[in-house]
């Protein structure tokens, strides 16, 4: 597996995996709506260009490098770095993003990935590192403790509107 910037020759495979992952994810934002391929399939790869330099991005979002975990050419899931943080993103959001589709799920991808973004994370010299999930979002946590991390909070925070359970893990 690989962590590469996305490009076209995996875009019916990235479609696949947002049809797959379609509202079963907690943050829409980290895949595309598959029911708007139309709208997006010619501009995504100048959308993350412009997110990448901080651009065309929603209120409150920093700058986001999206990279798209790949094996034997299939699509597996997204990564999004985000180089600097806010408050807000110290609070919940974190240095990273990961999502793996479904299939894909429970079969080591997610330990993989989180190794492939610690060595990108070192390549671009990002420190320090922070992921942040929700105290339900077991799979997640159970991640990050297989991790060395230096530090962990376990803290409340609005999501959506209502106070969360939340786990803070600082690398």
């Amino acid at each position: 597996m690989e962590l590469v910037k996305p490009k076209k020759d995996y875009l019916d495979s990235y479609y696949q995996g947002c049809v797959e992952n379609w509202g079963h994810v907690h943050d829409n934002y980290i895949i595309h709506n598959p029911k708007e391929y139309e709208n997006w399939k010619d501009t995504i790869f100048d959308d993350f260009k412009a997110q990448a330099n901080g651009q065309n991005l929603p209120d409150g979002f920093l700058a986001n490098i999206t990279y798209w975990l790949i094996e034997n050419d299939e699509y597996i899931g997204t990564v999004n770095i985000r180089p600097t943080l806010n408050n807000a993103l110290i609070e919940y959001g974190g240095t990273f993003g990961i999502v793996i589709k479904n299939s894909k799920r429970k079969r080591g991808y997610g330990k993989k990935a989180v190794e492939l973004v610690f060595k990108k994370l070192k390549e671009l010299n990002i420190s320090p590192i922070i992921f942040t999930c929700e105290e339900s979002n077991t799979a997640s946590w159970h991640l990050c403790e297989y991790f060395n991390y230096k530090k962990k909070d376990l803290y409340t925070t609005m999501i959506n509107g209502e106070l969360t359970p939340a786990r803070r893990y600082w690398f």
